[in-house]
């Protein structure tokens, strides 16, 4: 991880650094830089400890990695047009790297990953010795070999407990989605093994079609965010009920 210093100031975190991780290279936001800068401003103004604000009416309490804000606040803070802030929190937000509760003028915005890659003690070591950054890059290696190590298990595990009829399902499942969302990570084992479950439960041709249901309503006012394999698998009571309320008589989900 390397450490970045706030270039603004907020009320409840007037000092203090923030953590980028290196696998932000692996992201796609870092060939899109409106897309990083904004990424970037949303981890310096989450929040660094719980506290409570009045939000509609009521007492919230806003937990580490969380903060209120509004299009209007991050497109001065950025110079970005306001619709282009909403399709880039939209974009973070079927990434699974934000959550959002909106009302007509505000927004609770959180970092969904916040304690993985922020540690708890900013505020106690924001000028890092030498033998401090040396230590922290050792830890950092060492981390990063051990996450190698588990990714190569759990990716072992799941070839084996994959038939090949399955595993072939599995590539055809993602492709659909893939072709939506050009940016889906195919690496992803969530994906895979939620495409894997897909397919076991309801059958390839059968798991095909819900994706394509459900990929063909996100366009449409109220519809559950489904751009990958988890969140079909997550979400399909509520592509049903959509469909339900929409007083669709084609058969699209057994659930």
């Amino acid at each position: 991880m390397i450490a970045v210093r706030p270039f603004f100031v907020e009320n409840n975190m007037k000092n203090g650094w923030i953590k980028l991780h290196r696998k932000l290279l692996e992201n796609p936001i870092i060939k899109k830089p409106v897309y990083l800068s904004i990424w970037i401003i949303l981890l310096l103004k989450a929040n660094h400890k719980e506290n409570k604000i009045m939000w509609n009416g009521n007492v919230l309490k806003i937990i580490e990695g969380a903060f209120v804000t509004s299009r209007k606040e991050l497109a001065s803070l950025s110079s970005v047009p306001e619709t282009t802030i909403e399709d880039i929190l939209n974009f973070l937000e079927r990434q699974h790297q934000i959550r959002q509760q909106k009302t007509t003028k505000f927004r609770l915005i959180t970092i969904i990953e916040w304690e993985k890659y922020q540690n708890s003690d900013n505020n106690s070591d924001n000028k890092p010795t030498t033998s401090r950054q040396q230590a922290d890059t050792n830890n950092n290696d060492k981390n990063e070999n051990n996450e190698k190590k588990k990714k190569k298990k759990k990716k072992k595990n799941m070839v084996t407990s994959v038939t090949s009829g399955e595993a072939a399902g599995v590539k055809e499942l993602m492709d659909i989605f893939y072709k939506f969302n050009p940016s889906l990570n195919w690496g992803n084992l969530t994906y895979k093994k939620a495409a894997a479950a897909l397919v076991k439960d309801y059958g390839l041709d059968e798991a095909k079609e819900m994706a394509a249901a459900a990929i063909s309503i996100q366009d449409q006012p109220y519809s559950p965010t489904v751009t990958n394999p988890w969140e079909l698998r997550e979400k399909l009571v509520k592509v049903k009920k959509f469909f339900d309320n929409q007083n669709n008589q084609t058969k699209i989900l057994e659930v």
